[in-house]
């Protein structure tokens, strides 16, 4: 009741407060809780200061795999930048940045769950924000674009955006992406069958990653990864083995959830075409559970769409079809389009 007798610019004042006596905790070693600063800012009029703990709040429960409630408050960060962009008329460099630095963390959780909701985040931003602003911001938002198009399989446009986006920066001021641009433009050249040139953007990521462990370290298992496809489409099962095992350990290093699964699906693909049925299907289904404890939704029907692949050859005909069944209706309710294609294309 006693609020309701306070007036606006009051409640305002108060808020503005409360969020900074929150924050001097914060500076004195307690732990703030982000996602009230973030209201109590937002309460306080205060737009840049709210979506920075906003994003703080979105970080955490992106790191908590809540992907689901870290875009809802990404997208809020977004909408308070862009509206406080157009009450003044401009985007300035740092709104220009912090939109794009905002775009791209949140298409990248985003991503997990819907590739086209992803970029219905990341391309009104980009369109927004003047091109020449912030370019290392800008290429961390075109590279999330790019892998969503590649998840597409629009491999053309993937490679032409993260060939833009690696012309914007330097391995001197942004080793840490520079090196996974790196890696994302070889596995969109693998996909298009072009296994020199990924082999040579692979070949500068590890040059890189030498030079520049501290910063580039934790890529490690996507570039070995990567060089046990690249050696398995060429059929050296040998050498794919070693770098998958080897990538596996480095995944389980950095405590990735999300590059084990990657790693142990690719270990089934390998046990499938060396005849060992039994251990492909045992790795898929680590393969599952690993992309389930990451919050990867498209990862786990990928793998899915996989081990009924598998079933089907083995002649489990029905066991396959309910499966295909399932990761075509999940693949519709998450708007995952080529998901949905081969499965039903997989189950006729």
């Amino acid at each position: 009741a006693a609020l309701q007798r306070v007036d606006q610019a009051d409640l305002k004042a108060l808020h503005l407060r409360l969020g900074e006596a929150i924050e001097r905790g914060i500076s004195a070693g307690a732990e703030g809780p982000a996602a009230a600063m973030a209201r109590h800012f937002m309460a306080a009029d205060q737009p840049r200061k709210a979506a920075r703990y906003l994003k703080l709040s979105a970080d955490r429960l992106a790191e908590r795999n809540a992907p689901a409630a870290a875009v809802a408050a990404y997208k809020t960060c977004i909408e308070m930048l862009v509206q406080e962009a157009k009450k003044v008329g401009q985007v300035s460099d740092a709104v220009g940045q912090q939109l794009l630095d905002l775009a791209a963390q949140a298409a990248a959780t985003q991503s997990l769950l819907s590739v086209e909701g992803a970029l219905q985040i990341l391309e009104p931003v980009l369109e927004l924000v003047p091109p020449t602003r912030a370019q290392a911001s800008r290429a961390a938002a075109l590279r999330q674009k790019g892998l969503c198009l590649s998840k597409l399989s629009r491999h053309a446009e993937a490679e032409k955006l993260l060939t833009e986006a690696l012309g914007k920066v330097t391995p001197q001021d942004h080793a840490q992406l520079v090196a996974e641009l790196r890696a994302d433009l070889a596995s969109v050249l693998e996909s298009k069958g072009d296994f020199s040139l990924a082999s040579q953007h692979l070949l500068e990521g590890m040059k890189l990653m030498g030079s520049k462990r501290n910063e580039a370290g934790h890529l490690m298992w996507q570039y070995l990864n990567q060089l046990g496809r690249l050696h398995l489409r060429m059929q050296k099962p040998t050498e794919a083995q070693e770098f998958f095992v080897n990538a596996r350990a480095q995944a389980q290093l950095q405590q990735s959830a999300f590059g084990e699964s990657k790693v142990v699906a690719n270990l089934a693909v390998l046990a499938a075409q060396q005849k060992d049925e039994a251990q492909a299907l045992q790795l898929f289904d680590e393969a599952r559970a690993l992309a389930d404890k990451a919050g990867d939704r498209i990862g786990v029907l990928r793998v899915r769409y996989n081990r009924a692949r598998l079933l089907k050859g083995l002649g489990r005909a029905e066991e396959a079809t309910q499966e295909l069944g399932e990761v075509i209706a999940a693949s519709q309710a998450i708007g995952w389009r080529e998901g949905e294609a081969l499965a039903a294309s997989a189950k006729r």
